[in-house]
């Protein structure tokens, strides 16, 4: 959020140096740094949305990964969300995930020892209750050997407040699809993601020099 906050600043400073000068050319470089800070703020932080039923239906833009400020990268495909679902009953929460490609094999592990603090490769559905964030989805670290990731049996990993709590299987995988499914009565502390909370969805691919991201 640095980072923004010191895009805004130079903004604002941007502006009233050439606002005493109302030119084309400088209004449309105000326009120009306008948007890119906004593209900034998407890639920084995604606001999370209302939970305000028990199913969620969404559809996010294609070819939207962002790779940092103010670079769009457009040929990605296992870092790219289409559009998901998820389901909230009295006994499971369950739900998909359609990316724009899935390969066989992800090509993943090849972060090094300085990385290891942080996943390689996250996909996941955040849910926001209080002071509490559980996620659920593929946390991947990498094992620094090289060697890509069978992307039939990813496990459905859950996480509270970034710290591990357990896994609920694998994910279900179908062409560019990945479905999921967690008992409440197995993982009791997903009783408390219920109507009221907040949620929204994240694709992260750490290589190292470069993070990319997309979310809804």
């Amino acid at each position: 959020m640095d980072k923004i906050k010191r895009s805004l600043l130079f903004l604002i400073s941007f502006y009233s140096l050439c606002s005493c000068k109302q030119s084309n050319n400088s209004n449309e470089l105000v326009r120009f740094l306008y948007l890119g800070l906004i593209a900034s703020a998407s890639y920084y932080e995604c606001l999370p949305n209302e939970l305000d039923r028990s199913k969620i239906d969404f559809l996010d833009l294609s070819s939207d990964v962002k790779a940092g400020f103010p670079n769009f990268v457009n040929e990605q495909s296992f870092q790219d969300i289409v559009k998901g679902s998820f389901e909230i009953t009295d006994s499971f929460i369950s739900g998909s995930l359609i990316l724009q490609g899935i390969p066989e094999s992800l090509p993943l592990n090849k972060l090094q020892k300085t990385s290891l603090e942080i996943p390689e490769f996250k996909l996941i559905y955040n849910f926001i209750v209080s002071d509490q964030t559980y996620g659920i989805g593929i946390f991947h670290f990498s094992d620094q050997t090289g060697k890509g990731i069978n992307s039939n049996k990813l496990p459905i990993d859950v996480y509270k407040n970034n710290k591990y709590l357990a896994t609920c299987g694998f994910f279900e995988k179908n062409e560019n699809t990945l479905e999921f499914s967690c008992d409440k009565s197995v993982i009791t502390d997903l009783n408390k993601i219920r109507i009221g909370s907040k949620w929204n969805s994240y694709a992260v691919f750490n290589e190292g020099s470069t993070n990319y991201k997309d979310c809804y």
